[in-house]
């Protein structure tokens, strides 16, 4: 018997370390986790309404692009119609990499600030630039190669944002992906987009894969055909907005609210849609299998044809069956 209480004190013991240090790299994780330094995205309203405001590296910034010859926009505007221009601080010299997507639809320069002097475009002739520039002040003209034949021309949504998913700094400096930009009208996948202000853009067909977008504002957006299989959307404000045929596969949308949207064949399988407003909305042939609508509000919903197999809610759940 003392034989077998000392192996149990021992084990005992052992475990105790095991839980200690457990709970100190725990501990240590999220120190670390909490000092990682993000960056806000921007989008054009933004730098209409904040004349100081500058675009930084690791940060999303979104314009809303119209097509040369176009008669009205109703969005605000940082320039003439059909161009843009988005002002950029650079806080120390390093090497950059930019490049422009395949088959752009707009070319995009660097300016210095004070000067105007030019420093790279990019183009369908020139994709990528890499040069080391000074820390400064510059600003992005973008200029669009769409004409408006018709009063129907879809406007470009651009993406300034980092080349890859990285966006922190090494002790205090540039860390290199940081500075591997890449401008797109389709791809935001991985995208930092937390409390961005899309309001009324065109995101039509454009992939948010695994993106960030908690909080974001996306009133009156456009999303018909996105991409946002894998997207965080805790909170996000999705309210009057058209998602038709969307793809939000195993996204979070804890709490969203899309009152009054349109998610007509949209496919939201295995989501997590608990505590979310879709409230009048109409979700007419929409594909909900495998998702949680726990908690969820879809009184006054347009229901026809929606497929519900496997469908998770509780009897808080308002106005389901």
């Amino acid at each position: 018997m003392k034989t077998l209480t000392s192996l149990l004190s021992i084990t005992a013991l052992i475990a105790i370390v095991i839980i200690s240090i457990s709970n100190f790299t725990g501990c240590k994780n999220n120190v670390e986790s909490e000092n990682i330094p993000t960056y806000q995205a921007y989008s054009e309203r933004d730098f209409i309404r904040n004349g100081n405001l500058r675009a930084e590296p690791g940060g999303v910034i979104i314009t809303d692009l119209e097509p040369n010859g176009a008669n009205l926009d109703t969005l605000p505007d940082t320039y003439t119609l059909g161009e843009d221009i988005i002002p950029i601080r650079y806080t120390e010299n390093a090497e950059h990499t930019v490049r422009i997507q395949d088959y752009p639809r707009f070319t995009v320069s660097l300016y210095g600030a004070e000067f105007g002097e030019f420093i790279y475009e990019l183009s369908p002739a020139i994709p990528v630039v890499t040069m080391i520039i000074p820390a400064g002040d510059y600003y992005f003209h973008i200029r669009s190669t769409v004409n408006n034949d018709t009063n129907n021309t879809p406007h470009q949504t651009i993406f300034i944002r980092p080349n890859t998913a990285a966006q922190v700094r090494v002790n205090g400096h540039y860390e290199p992906s940081q500075l591997n930009t890449y401008f797109t009208s389709y791809d935001c996948g991985k995208c930092n987009l937390s409390h961005a202000n899309l309001l009324k853009l065109n995101l039509s067909s454009v992939y948010f894969g695994e993106a960030n977008m908690e909080f974001a504002n996306l009133n009156y957006t456009n999303l018909a055909s996105a991409n946002l299989d894998g997207a965080k959307l805790r909170s996000a404000d999705i309210r009057y907005s058209y998602l038709w045929n969307a793809h939000m596969i195993g996204s979070s949308l804890i709490s969203a609210v899309f009152y009054q949207s349109d998610l007509t064949s949209a496919s939201v399988i295995g989501t997590n849609l608990t505590y979310a407003n879709l409230n009048n909305c109409n979700l007419s042939y929409a594909d909900f299998t495998n998702s949680d609508i726990s908690f969820a509000d879809l009184c006054g919903s347009n229901k026809t044809g929606m497929i519900s197999n496997g469908i998770i809610y509780n009897p808080q759940t308002l106005c389901w069956p």
